[in-house]
């Protein structure tokens, strides 16, 4: 049993080691203005809008090479007058898209996401969500990603707030784009930050537009996928405070459930790579969580191995967001998420709806 658990380490160590070496690597940037089309899908959001709204119109960006679409998804409550006044005040060029029914095959945000991407005339499409709070320069870092051989780019989130709830949660965002970046730093990225994205246009087009692509409850991981597996195009997933979004934290454990359900869902997106990566920290949980009714001292001693093992990569992350003070948090971090990570798995084995504002995806 203790030869299984240390090679269990050795391996997880090995993987952490890998993503930490890929996180590392620095890409060119490039000083040029493309035209941008800023996609935003909105349902029921009227609690998110004001903030977003009031931080679109600081967006240091040329007017004339940026507009705004705005999908309204069958939206019920006051999302709709919220979105025709800042019509009115916005500076940018706004574009409304209103769906009253789902788009036929693509139920949820992933139809109003192709409503709102069919209507982008930008060289590059960026996408963000409502409960995110851009700064004024974010749309300027993001597309100096984009190489001339660059088709996709995304950012970190860095989640608000100073409950432990919010902390706890932003070093989760943090730890798991630190890892996505790790595997894009090999160039096999294996996932992506829906709220903090950008697509050359061209590239989006290759890939037959996401109306090419089966229905899939995580629509970024879905385009990511197409453009890693069916184009050679690069994805570049820079771990960057220039191009790291605010964003507001999951308010509930039941919403942060329905979340994690989904991602794990569309996590059968990843490649063989992702899939592997994904089973040792599976391995190494349930391994701490067996430990517990066999010896509890073998548990601890796992426990802390893997929290000393993932703490160069959260240092990274935590560091490159301006949030390493909260690297405090790590341990208890650390715990809450194999506590949930568990009874997440073993709920997929039984039933395989997901949740998501409304919508019920079997």
């Amino acid at each position: 049993m203790t030869h299984i658990l240390a090679w269990l380490l050795i391996i997880y160590g090995i993987a952490t080691l890998w993503l930490l070496l890929g996180l590392s690597r620095r890409y060119p940037r490039s000083d040029k203005l493309p035209s941008v089309s800023l996609v935003i899908c909105l349902r029921n959001e009227e609690h998110n809008l004001p903030v977003l709204f009031q931080a679109l119109n600081t967006i240091d960006y040329p007017e004339d090479r940026l507009e705004i679409i705005l999908v309204n998804d069958q939206s019920t409550d006051g999302t709709a007058k919220l979105i025709d006044e800042y019509q009115q005040s916005s500076r940018h060029k706004i574009i409304l898209e209103t769906l009253i029914a789902n788009v036929p095959g693509f139920p949820g945000k992933m139809g109003a996401m192709i409503r709102g991407m069919d209507r982008a005339t930008g060289d590059i499409i960026a996408l963000t969500d409502a409960n995110t709070n851009p700064r004024p320069d974010w749309i300027r870092q993001l597309v100096s990603h984009f190489d001339n051989d660059v088709g996709i780019v995304g950012g970190p989130i860095r989640i608000t707030g100073k409950s432990i709830w919010s902390r706890l949660q932003a070093l989760d965002w943090a730890y798991l784009f630190a890892a996505g970046a790790g595997t894009a730093g090999w160039g096999t990225a294996q996932s992506i930050f829906g709220k903090n994205v950008a697509i050359r246009a061209s590239a989006y087009q290759e890939i037959g537009t996401l109306k090419a692509i089966p229905f899939s409850v995580t629509e970024d991981l879905t385009l990511l996928s197409a453009i890693r597996d069916r184009t050679k195009w690069k994805i570049r997933l820079p771990m960057e405070e220039s191009v790291t979004l605010d964003a507001a934290p999951t308010p509930s454990l039941k919403t942060l459930w329905h979340q994690r359900r989904r991602w794990m869902i569309g996590g059968a997106k990843v490649s063989a790579v992702g899939r592997l990566l994904i089973l040792i920290m599976l391995l190494l949980s349930v391994a701490i969580l067996v430990s517990l009714f066999i010896n509890p001292m073998w548990a601890l001693g796992l426990f802390v191995i893997q929290c000393l093992l993932d703490l160069p990569l959260a240092a990274s992350a935590l560091g490159c967001i301006g949030r390493f003070n909260w690297l405090i948090y790590w341990p208890l971090y650390r715990a809450v998420f194999i506590a949930i990570l568990i009874p997440l798995a073993a709920s997929l084995l039984f039933y395989r709806s997901v949740h998501w504002k409304g919508h019920v995806h079997r």
